[in-house]
């Protein structure tokens, strides 16, 4: 009987760091793992824990795990996608209730030549698309 395998699913986050620390850090500040909030000093603060390593994390940076581009990298909330000249931000829509992506167009110059608005985000899609940066690493990509 042929065994049925079932591909990993993963359930985390990604955040960058509030402190930074070179000898606890990643070098690019982002950190990947299980996010939480919790009451310290009577303000609430937010954390992401791997293993043993817990860091605090900036909220708005905060990003779920969507899954993989046609390259196989992670992809997160807040990530920018490519597909040629178009460029595709991934973000929570409260209002729609759905993960939306905010296209944007540059023409072959590389210069901003369209804000397309917000479309659904199917995850489909994610095949034909490849990750290029994040919204706060990487604003230039689309223009702010």
């Amino acid at each position: 009987m042929e065994k049925i395998r079932y591909k990993e699913r993963k359930f985390h986050w990604r955040g960058r760091v509030v402190h930074n620390d070179p000898m606890t850090n990643p070098a690019d500040g982002w950190v990947v793992g299980f996010y939480y909030q919790d009451l310290c000093g009577g303000e609430i603060r937010h954390f992401i824990r791997n293993g043993e390593m817990v860091w605090e994390v900036m909220p708005e940076t905060v990003g779920k795990f969507l899954g993989y581009d046609c390259m196989g990298e992670d992809l997160f909330e807040g990530d920018i996608l490519q597909q040629g000249l178009l460029y595709y931000a991934v973000e929570w829509s409260e209002q729609d209730c759905q993960y939306v992506k905010h296209m944007y167009a540059r023409d072959d110059e590389n210069n901003m030549v369209v804000d397309g608005g917000l479309a659904p985000f199917h995850r489909g899609e994610m095949a034909y698309l490849k990750k290029v940066g994040n919204i706060f690493d990487n604003k230039n990509l689309i223009g702010k």
